[in-house]
């Protein structure tokens, strides 16, 4: 991961404070919630890496449950209310692409592949194609993007 912050561990920490600090300022309880749960994770690291006695887990071992929990977030978000999860969502993409630009380069690899193929093959592609929905809904220069995504979506859930 690129960016000023030394390690990876700490470019995540970072990515994670940010998005309790941005999250907080939308008004909504449920993702307020969210903030709750990831603000104890968040202590609870640096409790255990500050104390005195050697941690049982180490940095890489916490950076790399960060990263699965950075990677699953577009899946927790997709449960909040309509207005709600797209403004959450603008928001997660924002402080990762600012923090870790890299860290969705594979992700747009498959969401490529898969709009190339022009159909969905299975749910995590669906959450896929609903998470980048997300992020360009109401955006006209993509509203070619924008009606293909609807048809995949419609016709996976259809065959489903």
């Amino acid at each position: 991961m690129a960016g000023t912050t030394k390690t990876k561990f700490d470019r995540l920490h970072l990515i994670f404070v940010r998005l309790v600090e941005e999250w907080r300022k939308i008004q909504a309880p449920e993702l307020h919630y969210l903030c709750d749960s990831l603000q104890k994770s968040l202590d609870q690291a640096s409790t255990i890496l500050d104390a005195e006695e050697p941690p049982p887990v180490t940095r890489s071992m916490l950076a790399q449950g960060m990263e699965q929990g950075l990677r699953e977030m577009p899946l927790v978000l997709g449960d909040l209310h309509d207005e709600t999860r797209t403004r959450a969502i603008r928001v997660f993409n924002h402080v990762v692409n600012e923090i870790a630009p890299e860290f969705f380069e594979r992700d747009r690899a498959r969401l490529r592949k898969i709009m190339e193929r022009g159909r969905v093959r299975n749910e995590a592609e669906w959450y896929q194609l609903r998470h980048r929905l997300d992020e360009i809904e109401g955006e006209s220069e993509y509203i070619e993007e924008i009606s293909k995504i609807y048809s995949m979506l419609g016709a996976y859930e259809s065959s489903a």
